[in-house]
């Protein structure tokens, strides 16, 4: 486990999302680690190692020994079996059992940002329509546009998993509010997820973000859902621009909107004029089970 200055350590460099404590554990049941520059974390015979140094200087000699630290301590609990690994690139020393397809992070910087008139345009038209805030309370009705995600996105096995552990991560954010008043140094660490809310006059939800802050120049775009049944154009443009006011705010200095993931998730990031700045590379490393693991199954 890490210690408050570790997580202290980590808030203050985290620039991925997997870097985040509070969203790793709450969605996978995993413990946080610290292998010199790298975090990792360990659960049952599993290990889930964050391959983007926290110095965001990447040396693949250091990272194989990062790799081999975490392994060890894994051992500890009798694992790790199953190895899930990401990182800017993948040594081929690792000689991994599946391989995911590549992709890339999207960073929006906030210094002299100005988004184009397109835009400007459907930010004032979903202002005359709907409301954002921060989420005092939810319930089913963000279930429901989870749950309608899900239902019409095809998704691997993983990541329907993590959708549906949403409640785990994000059920305290979402009584949070935006803590706009306190400094980044009394609120050191948390990671916390907030939920960002657009509703319309009637006060229905239309559309709701999770969101969370480093302490250092990072926030993270994690989640987005829209209702398909109360469309509004704009709307995720809105929540994305109370986002980008939050983290001025707090002092970050870009968001980091996560992987490209398709031509149209991609196109909703570059139309604000966020670029791909970080290579995303995954795959699972599995042991085979010894004569012995089957044997105490076997009693």
């Amino acid at each position: 486990m890490i210690d408050a200055d570790e997580r202290r350590y980590i808030a203050g460099r985290a620039y991925v999302p997997e870097h985040l404590p509070t969203y790793v554990t709450a969605m996978t049941g995993c413990r946080p680690h610290l292998a010199g520059d790298f975090v990792f974390y360990t659960c049952d015979d599993r290990l889930i190692f964050v391959g983007y140094p926290l110095s965001g200087q990447y040396d693949e000699a250091a990272w194989l020994a990062a790799l081999d630290a975490a392994s060890a301590r894994a051992r500890i609990a009798g694992g790790p079996r199953l190895t899930s690994i990401t990182g800017p690139a993948l040594p081929t020393a690792l000689n991994p059992s599946v391989v995911a397809p590549p992709d890339v992070y999207y960073r929006l910087d906030l210094e002299g940002l100005r988004p184009s008139k397109k835009v400007r345009n459907l930010l004032r038209r979903a202002e005359r329509e709907l409301t954002v805030a921060p989420a005092t309370t939810t319930g089913r009705e963000h279930r429901k546009l989870v749950d309608e995600f899900l239902s019409i996105t095809p998704l691997q096995e993983e990541s329907r998993f993590i959708f549906e552990r949403l409640e785990r991560y994000a059920g305290g954010g979402l009584t949070r509010t935006l803590r706009t008043h306190l400094r980044p140094a009394e609120d050191a660490g948390s990671s916390a997820p907030v939920v960002l809310e657009a509703r319309d006059a009637a006060g229905r939800l239309v559309a709701f973000d999770i969101v969370a802050f480093s302490d250092g120049e990072a926030a993270f775009y994690l989640f987005n859902f829209r209702s398909r049944h109360l469309y509004v154009p704009g709307a995720s443009d809105l929540l994305l621009a109370q986002l980008i006011a939050e983290a001025r705010m707090r002092g970050n200095h870009y968001v980091n909107l996560g992987l490209g993931i398709n031509q149209g998730v991609s196109h909703f990031k570059e139309k604000w004029g966020a670029t791909p700045f970080l290579a995303h590379h995954s795959c699972v490393i599995e042991r085979p089970r010894s004569a012995w693991e089957d044997a105490l199954d076997a009693l």
